[in-house]
């Protein structure tokens, strides 16, 4: 993920923002001309009475201007790329829409460039990478908010790249263990206990053991040992079934803090997104877990249920898209982006909580209907071993 510059704001409050402006709106393109531009909202500055990302002006006649972007939507009037697919850590670029005509069939353009550079701590120009000449204006800058925040973003890249492997494996799985994981009580152990645990390999591996840019075979060869450790702890929770109860209640706990964080939490925890995200998940996580030995079947039931469910609906938003995860939601917050939360978010939640509703009702029936046979074969046994004697 790639932190996403503050956008501008009117608050005098926020020094950050206040400061971020003052290093970017300004760049000097000619010896009376200087070009004005915001990347991520648009700009206060008005252009004969017209806003948009960007403006270019006289130095000493501000009204003599052109726009060199037109629109003023973040969503459709502007695009963020990488800036080399094949090293997608090196940095993004931010593209708009053309602005004024200049000459015939010749229109002002801009683009952003902003490399990743750990070591800079400011926006610093490269005038030797940029375009400062109209009207096609390329401005080029390095900077450490250009650099990805972590290396999760090579895992989500691997499954999107193999999405239909894991779409298939996430929709069968998901379905299975939404309607037959209680009756499946053992092998649900055992996939509860691999799929925990391989997830954390991927993310470990994926995150500290991997350079910026590994080999495919690379990456299958770290997917190989996760599986390997997977299976080695889903074993484990079958064979210590108190362990496979924990990590049913705790499987449970996520997706109960992926519901709240999403539809609760990142309204009220915009100062601290990520502490309030990791408080959420661990406790969730760690009570439900506790949970699990005092009412086990409800929590296989309602684990199993909701968390097939949940799996089934990320499975499918391999190929529909817009169902961000929790950290990607927390860094919007922090990006002060909470309105480009997509709706469609909601309606993912509201569809796997329904499937999952279903799912665990299923389960109860099935759950009651194997408790009054286990009775009635009781009862029968006893009648049996009375005749016998």
């Amino acid at each position: 993920m790639i932190r996403r510059p503050p956008r501008s704001t009117q608050s005098r409050s926020s020094a950050a923002s206040d400061v971020y402006k003052r290093q970017v709106h300004g760049v000097s393109v000619d010896l009376d001309k200087n070009l004005y531009f915001n990347l991520c909202n648009r700009l206060e500055r008005e252009c004969n009475s017209r806003h948009s990302f960007g403006i270019v002006a006289n130095s000493e006649r501000p009204s003599e201007c052109n726009l060199v972007t037109t629109g003023q939507n973040v969503i459709n009037d502007q695009t963020i790329q990488l800036l080399d697919n094949n090293q997608p850590q090196g940095g993004v670029v931010f593209k708009y829409n053309p602005g004024d005509e200049f000459a015939l069939n010749e229109k002002y353009s801009l683009e952003v460039e902003l490399e990743c550079d750990r070591d800079s701590h400011q926006m610093v120009l490269d005038k030797l990478k940029s375009h400062l000449i109209a009207p096609h204006y390329r401005l080029r800058y390095k900077t450490n908010q250009a650099c990805p925040t972590h290396n999760i973003y090579l895992i989500l890249n691997f499954i999107q790249e193999n999405r239909v492997i894991f779409v298939i494996v996430a929709i069968i799985f998901g379905i299975i263990e939404c309607f037959y994981g209680k009756k499946l009580f053992k092998p649900t152990l055992f996939l509860l206990g691999f799929t925990i645990f391989t997830v954390l390999s991927l993310v470990f591996f994926f995150q500290f053991a991997l350079s910026k840019a590994p080999t495919d075979t690379i990456k299958w060869v770290l997917v190989g040992i996760s599986v390997l450790i997977g299976t080695i702890f889903g074993w484990l929770a079958v064979k210590f079934s108190k362990l496979g109860m924990f990590l049913g209640g705790a499987f449970l706990g996520f997706v109960l803090a992926s519901v709240l964080y999403n539809t609760i939490i990142y309204r009220i925890a915009l100062h601290q997104p990520d502490l309030a995200l990791y408080l959420t998940i661990v406790i969730c996580m760690i009570s439900l877990g506790v949970l699990a030995f005092y009412a086990t079947n409800h929590i296989i039931i309602l684990a199993t249920s909701f968390g097939g469910s949940f799996i089934a609906a990320k499975g499918v938003s391999l190929f529909a898209g817009s169902f961000p995860n929790l950290f990607e939601i927390a860094k919007m917050i922090q990006n002060d982006q909470v309105n480009d939360i997509p709706n469609s978010a909601y309606i993912y939640i509201a569809c796997f909580m329904l499937v999952g509703l279903i799912g665990s009702v299923y389960q109860y029936m099935e759950f009651k209907k194997s408790k009054e046979l286990e009775k009635e074969r009781d009862i029968y046994n006893k009648l049996h071993d009375y005749e016998s004697v």
